[in-house]
């Protein structure tokens, strides 16, 4: 519905499939602050497309689109959604210094409009409720010319 839904059902935080998201990034972000003390630019970035390969994953085997059409699942889904968004939100962090307009054109889809501040690595950075908005960072770029 364009907004960020809640990870939790009541006050219990809804885990999905085998992967702990809140570990996995927070691993992720100790790997990504090392190399960039590093100035190990390759490797920082090779963290974050390594979560994003993880949520595409994800995806896969939770299969949201499937869900959403069962209403008796929609803590589910929405526990899936959030998950995705907020690894996304990190792991575009860690892509913030490589590609700062493109990472805060999607940090302002997803509603965290303040880059003015340090970029967070805690799970829960992102508020249930909080209006999003669609977005296509990259599109894809259709020639007149045959290949």
């Amino acid at each position: 519905d364009g907004v960020v839904p809640p990870e939790q059902s009541g006050t219990k935080r809804i885990v999905v499939g085998d992967i702990d998201w809140p570990a996995r990034c927070c691993k992720a972000a100790q790997e990504w602050e090392g190399a960039m003390e590093r100035f190990a630019i390759g490797k920082a970035g090779e963290t974050a497309m390594g979560l994003i390969r993880d949520v595409d994953l994800f995806i896969n085997d939770t299969a949201p689109f499937t869900i959403a059409k069962d209403e008796t699942r929609r803590d589910e889904l929405g526990a899936i959604l959030y998950q995705c968004l907020e690894v996304l939100r990190m792991a575009t962090n860690m892509l913030l210094p490589l590609m700062p307009e493109k990472m805060n054109e999607f940090h302002e889809a997803i509603g965290c409009v303040d880059s003015t501040e340090q970029p967070t690595f805690d799970w829960g950075g992102l508020k249930a409720g909080t209006l999003v908005s669609k977005i296509a960072l990259f599109p894809r770029v259709i020639s007149d010319q045959p290949e």
